[in-house]
């Protein structure tokens, strides 16, 4: 039987309906490859994506159609892109769900397996202030300085980047301490100094 299926499989050839390159090669030749076995992985060249995982979180910004810009980490060489497509599911590990980005110019610089930077354009926040991490106390809470008078204030947090925060909930102009200070308390008079 399996002398039959030798010959019946020697009469087929299996091809991809595009020009490519394998990227990555899962089972050697010779070996035992049952139904379902990924066998490999071909690339389609002049078609990559890159793919950023987002937080949960911040994935409700993000529509296909956005723009993109893309870099390399010390920001030699950089490309625009376009947000192609979004994954449906959340990876169980990260908690980040996966976007899918294409360059819309000089892709032919773009190698596999890179890594990138990548700064996607969702859009604007209204009504909203962005804030360093370290503003923000237990519970979403930020202490503000109203009439020379310390309030502890909570805020809404409306998107998570690398080194802060947007959130919505403070008045324009309003003085915030964005260093945490354990000694303060709510009401207490202080007299703020601005920095030279």
């Amino acid at each position: 039987n399996i002398k039959k299926d030798e010959i019946r499989l020697s009469k087929y050839t299996v091809k991809a309906p595009f020009s490519g390159f394998f990227s990555e090669v899962m089972v050697q030749e010779g070996s035992f490859a049952g139904i379902g076995t990924p066998i490999a992985t071909i690339n389609q060249v002049g078609d990559l994506e890159v793919v950023v995982p987002v937080d949960k979180e911040n994935i409700y910004l993000i529509k296909p159609g956005q723009k993109a810009d893309m870099m390399t980490r010390d920001s030699n060489k950089r490309w625009k892109g376009v947000v192609k497509r979004i994954a449906q599911q959340v990876n169980a590990n990260t908690q980040s769900v996966n976007v899918y980005l294409v360059p819309v110019e000089d892709a032919g610089s773009l190698i596999p397996g890179m890594y990138l930077e990548v700064d996607i354009y969702a859009g604007e926040i209204e009504n909203s202030f962005e804030l360093p991490r370290k503003a923000l106390g237990n519970g979403n809470v930020v202490t503000a300085i109203r009439d020379s008078v310390v309030s502890f204030e909570k805020v809404e947090t409306v998107k998570r980047n690398k080194d802060s925060y947007i959130v919505r909930g403070l008045r324009d102009g309003e003085l915030i301490i964005t260093e945490q200070m354990p000694n303060i308390v709510e009401g207490q008079k202080v007299i703020p100094v601005k920095k030279p």
